[in-house]
C-alpha cells in the first residue's frame, strides 16, 4: 500500500484543524492493463517535451534530500539528509543551516530529512523525517516576513511508527487548495 496523508491547511493560530485521509494503490493506478499484448484501447501521446537545461544553483551540499520554494520571496529551501535545512537567497547558498536536525534523525539506510514544504501563503515550513526511534516525523515552524523559521516555536503535526528502515516515505506536497500530503 501506498499511504499519503491529506493534512488540512488551516490557518496558523492557537490550534489546527486537520483532515487526515489515506490513499491505495488503486489510487495511484495510472496504466491500464491489457490482458494479451494487445495495444491499450487508446494511446495517449505525450505532449511535444521542451528542451532541457541543467543549471547549477549551489555548491557543497551534503546529500540533499528536497527543494521547496518560497511562494513570494526569491528563497529555495534545501533539505539534507543528516538534518540540515539550508536556504539558498538570491542565488546565494546561506553557510550556516536555518534548522538543524542532526541528533535529531536516523539516517540508516532511506532514512534522515526526507524533505520540506512551504505552505502556499509562505507562512510556515514543515519538515518530514525519520526521527532516532525509525518512526515518521512532521514538524512545522512559522516563518518571519524575511522567511526564516522559528525554531523556538517548532511544533509537532504528525508521528508514525515505522516498522522497517527501507522506503520510508519522503514525499511532501501542498495542493491547489493548500492541503499538505505527505508519503509514508
Amino acid at each position: 500500500m501506498v499511504g499519503a496523508v491529506a493534512l488540512g491547511a488551516a490557518t496558523w493560530g492557537l490550534w489546527h484543524s486537520w483532515r487526515v485521509g489515506w490513499l491505495t494503490d488503486a489510487h495511484f493506478a495510472a496504466l491500464r492493463s491489457c490482458p494479451d499484448d494487445s495495444e491499450p484501447s487508446h494511446r495517449v501521446e505525450p505532449p511535444d517535451t521542451p528542451a532541457v537545461r541543467l543549471v547549477p544553483r549551489a555548491e557543497h551540499l551534503q546529500s540533499p534530500t528536497s527543494l521547496a520554494f518560497h511562494p513570494t520571496l526569491d528563497l529555495v529551501y534545501v533539505s539534507q539528509q543528516r538534518g540540515a535545512i539550508r536556504a539558498i537567497r538570491d542565488g546565494h547558498l546561506n553557510e550556516q543551516p536555518l534548522i538543524d536536525l542532526n541528533g535529531r534523525v536516523t539516517t540508516l539506510f532511506d532514512q534522515g530529512l526526507l524533505a520540506v514544504a512551504v505552505d502556499p501563503t509562505g507562512s510556515h515550513l514543515y519538515a518530514y523525517f525519520t526521527d532516532e526511534q525509525g518512526d515518521s516525523t512532521l514538524v512545522a515552524w512559522p516563518l518571519d516576513e524575511r522567511g526564516r523559521p522559528d525554531a523556538a516555536s517548532e511544533r509537532l503535526i504528525l508521528h508514525q511508527a515505522q516498522d522497517d528502515v527501507y522506503h520510508n516515505g519522503g514525499g511532501l506536497q501542498f495542493d491547489r487548495e493548500g492541503d499538505l500530503y505527505l508519503t509514508l
